[in-house]
């Protein structure tokens, strides 16, 4: 089980290129107007203030119109401010790690968002406007609080990884909209069924252990299906077409 992303983090950039403005791992408490001024006139398309004592950021930081990446993990937030809708160009969030409890709903604007990590949180639930996010190739949500999920989240045509473990789902919506999933992990919630999924052709690995699952979903085709992992749920058998999965090497 993975807990967190599942490519390499953001590197350490250095602090004096032209691209990237860089305050992490001390112990900054606030990003202040003379930071965002900075690094609006050095056209900057990577801001790193993780690892630091941040209780909040600034609307202002939707100023930073060139932005690519935003790395905020590791701090004390609980909200994140409304001007992050404004980072049109942003491709990867990275707010692991904080104390947030929800998100703006302006984050639906970021339709060139590829990454969104907020895993090790205490959301409760995430925004309808999560379908807009077209571009989105992970979205990491582990250890939060989420009690259910919207909607759009099973509609992401380029989503390739998500990883809802480790909160407290007791189901989920269609998913048949992920056609492009490589990975699907809901291990450790209270899940107790899951709809149907039909349509997740790219899939390699579902992870539904630890839930409170009577039976598995009705499975579609998946001739990609390597790994399924489903223990500790309250299964007492396994379908009995399990046998078609060809390229499944192995079930827990």
């Amino acid at each position: 089980e993975k807990h967190g992303p599942s490519s390499e983090k953001m590197g350490n950039c250095c602090s004096g290129g032209s691209e990237t403005f860089e305050l992490k791992g001390g112990d900054i408490q606030a990003i202040t107007d003379a930071h965002i001024s900075t690094a609006t006139k050095q056209n900057v398309k990577v801001f790193d203030c993780s690892e630091n004592k941040l209780k909040s950021v600034p609307d202002s930081m939707g100023k930073l119109k060139n932005l690519v990446e935003l790395n905020l993990g590791v701090n004390s937030l609980q909200t994140l401010p409304e001007g992050l809708g404004n980072l049109l160009n942003l491709e990867v969030l990275d707010a692991n790690d904080n104390k947030l409890s929800k998100l703006p709903d302006s984050i639906q604007k970021l339709v060139k968002l590829k990454k969104l990590l907020l895993y090790k949180n205490e959301l409760s639930a995430l925004p309808d406007g999560m379908g807009k996010l077209v571009s989105l190739e992970e979205l990491n949500v582990f250890n939060n609080k989420l009690i259910k999920l919207p909607p759009g989240v099973g509609t992401l045509p380029s989503l390739t990884e998500l990883n809802v473990s480790d909160n407290k789902l007791k189901t989920t919506p269609t998913l048949d909209g992920l056609t492009s999933l490589n990975r699907l992990a809901l291990f450790s919630n209270t899940i107790v069924m899951l709809p149907a999924i039909k349509n997740m052709p790219a899939v390699e690995k579902i992870e539904l252990n630890r839930n409170q699952l009577d039976a598995l979903p009705d499975f579609g085709d998946m001739p990609n299906l390597q790994e399924l992992q489903v223990t500790k749920n309250r299964l007492t058998a396994l379908p009995p077409n399990i046998n078609r999965f060809v390229q499944l090497e192995s079930i827990e």
